[in-house]
């Protein structure tokens, strides 16, 4: 079926269902950012593919509405169809809320339909909130499961033990959330989060693409531990390892039942942007619910001694791989390579590392224009052949078993224009900028994101997406709770957490510039104003330096680009054949 023949007949069936209007999201039942095929409804219904959004449709109209990471690629997508795009953080935008009001202006009461498993309770609560004007009532139902004939079930892999690569056990974690959980005067503490819940039990699996982790829910009470998945996914190493920590197996299917039959004076402790509204509302009427921020995200973000040790070994390899690339890259640019080519390389050369266990991203490889979008959807039918001329970008990240990897290079494959030279010497700046100031400890990433934009403000341009995002311990490549980033965050940076830098220029038509590394955040030193912190890298690749203006830079950013540079060759050499480090050093050398 084409989008236009799936939308009559969703129309059709909200029409017998009595739905005014029906809600896709990206979601799965654990709010995850990357969902397995099963749950990938948005992108089957609408065509766009891209990893955040959500649909909306009326019997008149349809709308997607997604952040400026994809403004381009919405709009080529959705071409052909008659789904409507709105960008949400574009200035002035309509909302969703918005988009609604507007398409039921003359009417007091109305219906929303949404697939009750995949959407938060957080959010058809703010849809509520936020309806003022509307009564609302909501059919939770998912209609889309009734026109996709073909869809993919939910993934069955077999889970795995991770505790090896952690310096803190399962019961450890336990421990420390029942903690949190006397402190909130509760006995119940449900996590659905598919991330969290394999930090805590120190297990991974491979339900999902990209995120190793394990289709499951959880629940720890005061007494026991219920791990509510697939019990096909086990095996007998994994069976062991559950009863020796006195884990409770129960049906994945279970947990809605499980939650009814609480008893009077339970008390449960749940996070309401992280709960599904069927599970919520599944709740015993005698319990008490206790919604609070999940403590788990800043828990998982500072890693531990083992895990720093083990993402720094992952970095390494990593650097390897993609100075293996480079050479090729260099060795093969007359051989009209396209971008698919450069991402299976990639891939290809992860493959030779011991400990690779899949890609942490979609490689993102984006030649001239392509580049401009943020996140480039790479397609055999509409890939760019690359020519000695302009930038190729490529964005990309490894899952090794001892850590997840995530780094971004520009590289300059000919001819460049002034205006080229000009924008990538500015994002270099930006990077460099915030890379190496020193700050007060109990400092945000959002009092520090202006630094790494304001080369770039100083040119009159900006980037629509934040500046730098946490990266898991081999769970996911995107995680928070902290970031580099202008929305408002009460999370200050703490030494242990690993967080990116990749400020960015995005010219449509032209082309896409970013530069990323990781930073494993440190105490520097304790003065009379109190304790500072800084940014080691952990991301050991060359930055290209020939597209750089040296007119529009300055002694200390010239100084910390050759100390990093210095720092990567150091740190590489070891893991390379002579003709690989001869490479690395000429790429290194001072400048």
């Amino acid at each position: 079926m084409k989008t236009n023949d799936k939308l009559k007949v969703l129309r059709d069936l909200m029409k017998k269902n009595k739905v005014d209007v029906y809600c896709i999201p990206s979601s799965d039942p654990h709010q995850s950012e990357y969902v397995a095929e099963r749950w990938q409804s948005r992108a089957w219904m609408s065509g766009f593919t891209g990893s955040a959004g959500s649909v909306m449709l009326t019997q008149k109209k349809a709308c997607v509405f997604t952040d400026g990471r994809y403004d381009i690629q919405v709009e080529k997508q959705l071409k052909g169809s008659s789904i409507d795009f709105i960008i949400t953080n574009f200035p002035n935008a309509k909302t969703p809320i918005d988009w609604m009001k507007e398409q039921f202006k003359n009417k007091k009461k109305i219906t929303i339909g949404v697939d009750g498993k995949v959407v938060s309770i957080a959010t058809t609560r703010s849809i509520e909130k936020d309806m003022k004007d509307l009564s609302v009532e909501f059919r939770t139902e998912d209609l889309v499961d009734k026109i996709w004939k073909d869809r993919p079930a939910i993934p069955c892999e077999k889970l795995f033990l991770q505790d090896k690569y952690t310096g803190t056990s399962m019961s450890e974690k336990i421990s420390n959330i029942r903690e949190k959980m006397i402190a909130e005067n509760c006995n119940y503490f449900i996590e659905s989060a598919l991330d969290n819940i394999a930090w805590i039990l120190n297990v991974r699996g491979d339900d999902i693409p990209y995120s190793p982790v394990v289709i499951s829910h959880l629940i720890i009470s005061d007494k026991d531990v219920y791990y509510f998945v697939d019990k096909k996914k086990l095996t007998k190493a994994t069976t062991e390892y559950f009863k020796a920590n006195k884990v409770k197996i129960k049906d994945y299917n279970d947990i809605n039942s499980f939650l009814s039959k609480l008893k009077k004076g339970s008390k449960v402790l749940l996070d309401q942007g992280r709960i599904s509204k069927d599970v919520f509302i599944s709740i015993s009427d005698k319990a008490e619910i206790i919604e609070k921020a999940d403590p788990i995200p800043l828990m998982k973000s500072i890693k531990d001694k083992i895990e720093i040790k083990n993402m720094k070994k992952a970095m390494v390899k990593e650097g390897v791989v993609l100075v293996k690339f480079q050479m090729w890259f260099e060795k093969n640019l007359n051989k009209k390579l396209k971008e698919l080519d450069i991402a299976e390389k990639i891939t290809e050369l992860r493959k030779e590392q011991k400990g690779f266990f899949d890609n942490s991203f979609n490689t993102i490889s984006a030649y001239k224009a392509n580049a401009a979008l943020m996140h480039y959807a790479l397609q055999k039918k509409t890939q760019a052949t690359i020519k000695p001329e302009g930038f190729l970008l490529v964005d990309t990240g490894g899952n090794y078993y001892e850590g997840t990897t995530d780094t971004t290079r520009t590289y300059a494959v000919g001819k460049l224009s002034a205006e080229e030279k000009k924008d990538y010497t500015l994002v270099l700046k930006g990077h460099i900028n915030l890379a190496r100031t020193l700050f007060l400890k109990g400092t945000t990433g959002q009092a520090l994101d202006v630094l790494a934009r304001q080369p770039i403000w100083n040119d009159l341009y900006d980037y629509k997406c934040g500046t730098g995002h946490g990266v898991g311990a081999f769970i996911n490549v995107h995680e928070g709770p902290q970031s580099f980033s202008q929305w408002p965050s009460k999370v200050a940076l703490q030494p242990g957490m690993i967080t990116t830098v990749e400020p960015g220029i995005y010219k449509k038509d032209k082309h896409g510039i970013r530069i990323e590394n990781m930073y494993l955040t440190k105490s520097v030193k304790v003065t009379e104003s109190g304790e500072f912190y800084g940014h080691e890298s952990i991301t050991y690749v060359p930055i290209d330096t020939k597209p750089i203006d040296m007119t529009l830079m300055d002694k200390a950013e010239i100084d910390w680009l050759n100390k990093y540079h210095g720092m990567v060759y150091k740190t590489l050499e070891k893991h390379l054949s002579t003709a690989e480090k001869n490479w690395l050093k000429k790429k290194t050398k001072k400048i």
